[in-house]
């Protein structure tokens, strides 16, 4: 099995790490995030204009698992390793049964690390935990403006 991360923005800059100004300034970024975050992962770098984040649905975080055929086989919305593993799991349990696409509401609801979100939101700069909270804040009177 191969994984692949297609580095496409900064979804939360900050003073450490601004939006991105040039496609040279992007692949610096992505080559530290690798070296940071992707651990043994193959990263490639979408366009400066997010051509491939477009096309994919442009949604943070995504994640899709595709199969030797390039069917996608699962996708969620957000990249969560649980939620992954899940996945995972259940298809090698499953091997060889025809099976459909799942999508992440399809699986088990998980709890996600807060502590180790703010802990990467801290590392592109304090201007990324601001701007997470106020859109957090945000969300939440929108959801409560539909009731």
């Amino acid at each position: 099995m191969n994984t692949i991360l297609i580095y496409c923005r900064e979804a939360h800059p900050g003073e450490k790490r601004p939006h991105h100004t040039s496609f040279e300034f992007k692949l610096q970024v992505a080559n530290e995030f690798k070296n940071s975050y992707a651990q043994n992962r193959i990263v490639l770098v979408d366009s400066l204009e997010g051509e491939s984040h477009l096309a994919l649905g442009g949604l943070n975080s995504m994640v899709y698992i595709v199969n030797h055929r390039g069917t996608i086989m699962f996708r969620s919305n957000r990249a969560d390793g649980i939620l992954v593993g899940q996945y995972l799991e259940m298809a090698l349990q499953n091997k060889g049964e025809r099976r459909r696409t799942l999508t992440a509401e399809m699986c088990l609801e998980i709890d996600w690390d807060f502590e180790e979100y703010i802990k990467l939101l801290n590392s592109a700069g304090p201007q990324a935990v601001k701007d997470f909270i106020r859109h957090a804040l945000d969300q939440s009177k929108t959801s409560k403006n539909r009731e």
